[in-house]
């Protein structure tokens, strides 16, 4: 085609099936439970690009552990910061309205973990533009 590029509406998971889904970034994350009660629940968090998944996990175990949830990457609307005098939250906002507030151990890794998140999101978004410029 001459690389216009073609709406189909808003995307959907099966537009990211044929796209490389390795992991970009493991580690263990503070989740916050519901209702925002400043109570976490530890977790083991998986990054891939199709997706963020966390896992019930106790600590030395070779495998991610029980899955508990994930969010598509496609759902994600932002990953930002959290207002925090700590400076180690981050919030992960999805189309549907929920959000998902995360703690890192220091700061450095909060920074790690927002940038990742958000280049993969960035990364999704170009190798969508382009496929959909292509066909």
């Amino acid at each position: 085609m001459s690389g216009k590029i073609h709406h189909r509406g808003p995307l959907r998971p099966e537009d990211f099936e044929n796209l490389n889904m390795g992991v970009i970034l493991t580690g263990y994350l503070g989740k916050m439970k519901k209702h925002y009660n400043e109570t976490y629940q530890r977790r083991f968090v998986v990054l891939t690009y199709k997706a963020m998944h966390w896992f019930e996990r106790e600590e030395g175990y070779d495998l991610f552990g029980k899955e508990q949830n994930h969010i598509q990457i496609c759902d994600i609307v932002k990953c930002v910061p959290w207002e925090h005098e700590e400076k180690k939250h981050f919030d992960v906002l999805s189309k549907d309205g929920f959000l998902r507030r995360f703690v890192a151990d220091d700061e450095a890794h909060a920074v790690k973990w927002v940038r990742a998140i958000t280049g993969v999101m960035d990364s999704l978004a170009h190798a969508i533009v382009h496929r959909l410029s292509i066909s």
